[in-house]
């Protein structure tokens, strides 16, 4: 599977990384609402885990437990530009305070 970023970032919309860019910002910013908004709209572009996990972590922000948890749940099982360790262990302690 060594071979499967570079195909995801071949089929991935040019516009895909500047929402994602977009998206880290105003989650930087504690703006999380706006950032699960942009990940939504990255994601809809292009479904990946790490967009599923900015999604996630973003509810979370938000009090939004029972999305947090959908959308924690779906990065770690997806495969598609998945998770690396630090960001699988970030999820699963998150999950692990329901």
């Amino acid at each position: 599977t060594g071979h499967r970023p570079t195909a995801a970032r071949e089929t991935r919309p040019p516009e895909y990384r500047a929402t994602i860019n977009a998206a880290l910002r105003e989650f930087d910013a504690g703006r999380f609402a706006e950032a699960r908004a942009l990940f939504q709209q990255a994601h809809t572009l292009y479904p990946t885990a790490r967009s599923l996990r900015g999604i996630g972590l973003c509810s979370f922000e938000l009090s939004d437990y029972a999305a947090a948890i959908v959308a924690l749940d779906e990065a770690l099982a997806s495969d598609v530009h998945p998770l690396d360790d630090r960001m699988r262990a970030h999820a699963l302690q998150i999950l692990d305070h329901r």
